[in-house]
């Protein structure tokens, strides 16, 4: 009997050492799978208290900050064409969040006010004076609430589609399931399943634009290598993004703003719907409203030209 226990033991941890491995070795692979080639250059970092933050700059004139989405696999090649453009006017600063793209990732819980506090110190120690800022969905919350706390860094404020117009807030029960998904072996694991090229195709297909027509492969791949550009360690802010921690209630921050404020919204957008820009109108009447047709979660993207147009002119 003793012998038959030792045995089923045996083959137990056996199968387990199996399935930890066959979890190891797909995390390699889905790493390996996801690095790039070659690595960026291009840019410089600029050390902040939580880590390294990977940025560029492009063009002359007035400073212009530009702040990417929060989902995950986003970074600062979201604004590639907006960058094109706007440089010929404006010096165009892009970054990646921290917890994304080329910048540190490290072990935290990521909030709308820790991107605050990056969004001022980045504009106080980087750009050295006040700048105009851009900011998509979930980095629009972080804005606003710099805008609000640190008053004086920012002195025209334009948001895509922000979050935390009427959104989920993080909760007692959050904290087990953040800690749970930023377990090394598991946590990474999921993470790899969420941040496939096939669950990102998936996204950007039903999500980020309503043209099927236009190729967005490019687009794709560059968020898949994001997303897998430091090993494991980007499931930290997946873990605060997915449970909510990121999000907040920005709609009184908004009411209370002193700069000029542009919102625009893509009227199809299907993760942020276009009803709660029509709550900030009403908040906020006396802010300037692009509506870009035809498009979802990155008009900036999917329309670039008169998207440009119409910030270059907000921010003149």
């Amino acid at each position: 009997m003793k012998l038959k226990k030792g045995s089923a033991l045996i083959k137990l941890l056996s199968a387990a050492g199996i399935s930890i491995g066959a979890i190891a070795a797909f995390n390699k692979i889905s790493f390996l799978k996801g690095r790039k080639n070659e690595e960026d250059t291009n840019g410089e970092y600029y050390q902040w208290t939580y880590g390294k933050i990977y940025y560029k700059t492009a063009g002359n004139g007035k400073p212009l900050l530009l702040l990417h989405s929060l989902y995950p696999g986003c970074c600062m090649a979201e604004w590639d064409e907006t960058v094109n453009q706007l440089s010929a006017k404006y010096k165009v600063y892009t970054i990646d969040m921290l917890g994304y793209g080329m910048s540190d990732k490290p072990k935290m819980t990521y909030t709308a006010f820790i991107y605050a506090s990056l969004i001022k110190d980045f504009i106080e120690n980087v750009i050295k004076s006040p700048a105009c800022v851009l900011a998509a969905n979930g980095s629009g919350a972080a804005a606003v609430t710099a805008a609000k706390i640190y008053q004086n860094c920012i002195t025209k404020l334009m948001i895509v589609s922000p979050n935390g117009v009427n959104d989920d807030m993080a909760v007692n029960s959050s904290r087990i399931k953040r800690i749970i998904m930023e377990i090394p072996l598991m946590g990474t694991a999921y993470y790899n399943i969420m941040t496939s090229k096939t669950a990102i195709s998936m996204f950007v297909k039903k999500y980020g634009f309503l043209s099927k027509e236009i190729d967005r492969s490019d687009f794709i791949k560059e968020m898949y290598h994001s997303a897998h550009s430091e090993n494991g360690n980007a499931r930290y802010a997946f873990a605060s993004f997915i449970t909510n921690y990121m999000n907040m209630d920005i709609k009184q921050y908004i009411s209370s703003l002193n700069m000029p404020l542009c919102v625009a919204w893509g009227e199809e957008n299907e993760l942020n719907s276009f009803e709660n820009m029509k709550m900030l109108r009403d908040i906020m009447p006396k802010a300037v409203y692009f509506i870009f047709e035809k498009t979802k979660i990155f008009p900036h993207i999917e329309n670039p030209i008169e998207f440009s147009n119409c910030a270059e002119g907000f921010f003149r």
